[in-house]
């Protein structure tokens, strides 16, 4: 193998690796900013006194700019900003679930892991990266909503049903 080759499997590597790396989402850095600016305003009249509010925007830089999860063929790796990181490997995770907007992963002995960077929106890259280890739901219930129509009652609830039945109830009535 040529040195010339080198340059680019590492190249494909990185991306392959940048490709299963969730981080905060950047964008939450302008908003620290624009809390340091306000705070400016305030800070300037006594800077002895209200010095110490500039810890929170600095902490929000450091969370979004350190917390990460990170998924491979061993496992997931969550990195945190003031915590240890965890590493779970693919026969310790029992499963993922989703609260508002946070992502947890379940151990197999009970224990949950929040999981930052990761939302529900981010469901069809965990199931790649995964390799088919973490499923996509989301692609799964497009797929099986294909042949399926809703029909509206007059009260307005509405039910999902294969088109075959909805074609037999339609005639029913």
């Amino acid at each position: 193998m040529s040195t010339s080759d080198q340059p680019t499997v590492t190249t494909q590597a990185s991306a392959h690796s940048d490709q299963n790396l969730f981080r905060v989402d950047r964008m939450n850095l302008i908003s620290a900013i624009v809390m340091a600016m306000m705070l400016t305003l305030t800070v300037g009249h006594k800077p002895l006194l209200l010095g110490w509010f500039y810890i929170i925007p600095i902490g929000l830089i450091v969370w979004v700019l350190r917390s990460s999860t990170r998924v491979d063929d061993e496992g997931i790796h969550a990195r945190y900003v003031f915590k240890k990181p965890v590493d779970l490997t693919w026969e310790n995770i029992d499963g993922i679930g989703f609260g508002r907007s946070f992502a947890k992963v379940t151990t197999t002995d009970g224990s949950q892991h929040s999981l930052p960077g990761v939302s529900f929106n981010d469901v069809s890259k965990l199931a790649e990266a995964s390799r088919g280890r973490i499923p996509d739901v989301i692609a799964q219930a497009e797929q099986a909503s294909h042949d399926k129509v809703t029909i509206i009652h007059r009260d307005g609830r509405q039910v999902l049903v294969d088109a075959d039945k909805a074609a037999t109830e339609q005639s029913e009535n």
